[in-house]
């Protein structure tokens, strides 16, 4: 029987770190190298920031940003509106059993370091 106690539940497994990281590499290559992108587009700069997996492996967050004065939310709506192509691309290039259904997400998190930030130099005063 397996020792229960011993593992941190909700705490992402080895298998995940590891998928979530191969799929984020792939998926920034795809988005890298993809012709969907109109021109308005093209000179996005789309940085993913990080992917998470669920234990199953048949599901995958993918958090978005754009970089510089690329529009977050249009970008992502332009990237779920061709998430199927997507799928498809990244599941020729993994090698796993099943590819993952991806969910594009706004990357939050450098606005809450920013104003966490300037919560801080606040107190400093």
């Amino acid at each position: 029987m397996g020792n229960i106690s011993n593992k941190n539940i909700g705490s992402p497994s080895q298998r995940q770190l590891r998928v979530s990281e191969l799929i984020k590499r792939k998926l920034a290559d795809l988005i890298l190298r993809m012709d969907f992108f109109d021109a308005h587009f093209s000179s996005a700069s789309i940085s993913v920031s990080e992917v998470r997996c669920t234990p199953d492996l048949k599901i995958a967050k993918a958090y978005v940003l754009g970089v510089g004065k690329s529009k977050t939310e249009e970008i992502i709506d332009l990237l779920n509106s061709n998430k199927r192509e997507l799928r498809y691309q990244l599941g020729k290039s993994l090698e796993l059993k099943y590819t993952p259904e991806i969910k594009f997400i706004k990357d939050t998190s450098i606005d809450q370091m920013l104003r966490t930030e300037k919560l801080l130099k606040e107190t400093k005063k």
